[in-house]
């Protein structure tokens, strides 16, 4: 649990200091579907309007759609990310390896250093596209970033000028003015996105944490699983308490005996079980711990650029634990009280 709790707070950090990083602006303009008009998507035209507004200095419009590169003489289908390089250079950055913003065209694309390695492209390479009405055309590497954030592939809308494709657009990022207050540039934001009844406005920290909010679902769902884990874990103390109990029912006669009460036996009992899961809880935490680290390092050129821990999912797990171990114990200890003295000290 401690592990994977490690691993999701590494991908949270991850995702939030790539975001942050990359996007420069103040505010996001999402929807919830994250589709097309027919799903309640943004129309290409919104980021032309939030350009215009007096507040904002810079609006760029993010879409997703599917391309067809020529690879190893097969058309492969890809998604690739659809931005206004005139607009998107000012609102979010790409670490760039080679090449830039300035190169991107309707004949140039961008690419991630990731995919770049794996198909031996540079800035000047060449790749063929082909579209639906049948046509191709070459196009040419303009950038390497080092970024897998927004995909390995980023075109201008220009690319479809001349194709019956039909752009729409995710989400529009938003950067204010120097100078003018938040505030007030968010009004008149929202003045213009309150005729999208789909659109959300949002501001950078909003923005930035709804990115990680991506991962909790798949997250919450390995806890899930985790948690029958646990279940089976105070089986196994129970049963294991148990044989203990049976296998040291004289010892405890004896003890019996010579004057130990019935509380302070199944008060030794519980103890042991504390003491067991104590050590139990040290050595989980040292190996999730570890274990988180080791993949996020195995994983760093995923983006995975973060080890980060989660100190109350750490707490929390130690300290349930805990509790665990000493209701599993109960049963036993209350077992072990019980125990008829004569019996006990009989048995061989």
């Amino acid at each position: 649990h401690i592990g994977v709790a490690t691993l999701g707070s590494s991908i949270n950090s991850s995702i939030s200091d790539v975001v942050g990083k990359a996007f420069t602006g103040d505010f996001s303009v999402t929807t919830s579907s994250g589709g097309g008009p027919s799903e309640g998507g943004l129309p290409v035209t919104l980021a032309s309007e939030l350009n215009n507004v007096p507040e904002v200095d810079d609006a760029v419009g993010l879409g997703f759609n599917l391309i067809n590169l020529i690879e190893k003489g097969k058309p492969a289908r890809k998604a690739v990310l659809v931005a206004d390089p005139v607009h998107g250079k000012n609102v979010f950055k790409l670490p760039f390896v080679s090449g830039g913003w300035e190169g991107l065209t309707g004949s140039s694309l961008l690419v991630s250093k990731s995919k770049a390695d794996r198909d031996g492209l540079t800035v000047g390479s060449s790749i063929t596209a082909s579209f639906r009405d049948g046509s191709t055309r070459p196009l040419t590497v303009a950038g390497v970033f080092d970024s897998t954030i927004f995909g390995n592939l980023i075109v201008s809308p220009e690319l479809f000028s001349a194709s019956s494709v039909t752009l729409e657009d995710s989400e529009v990022l938003v950067k204010a003015k120097p100078g003018v207050d938040l505030k007030v540039a968010e009004a008149s934001i929202k003045a213009v996105t309150a005729k999208y009844p789909t659109a959300k406005l949002q501001n950078r920290s909003q923005y930035i944490a709804a990115q990680t909010e991506q991962v909790n679902g798949i997250l919450n769902f390995i806890y899930g699983l985790l948690g029958m884990s646990i279940f089976i874990a105070v089986l196994g103390i129970v049963i294991t308490l148990l044989l203990a109990v049976y296998e040291r029912r004289r010892e405890l006669g004896l003890v019996r005996a010579i004057g130990m009460t019935r509380p302070q036996v199944r008060s030794s009992i519980r103890w042991e079980a504390f003491v067991t899961a104590l050590l139990g809880v040290m050595m989980g935490t040292f190996l999730g711990i570890s274990l988180g680290w080791v993949v996020v390092q195995a994983l760093k050129d995923q983006g995975l650029s973060v080890f980060s821990i989660s100190i109350t999912s750490i707490v929390v797990s130690c300290l349930l634990a805990l509790v665990l171990a000493v209701a599993a114990a109960w049963y036993p200890a209350s077992k072990a009280a019980k125990s008829d003295i004569l019996q006990a000290i009989a048995t061989t």
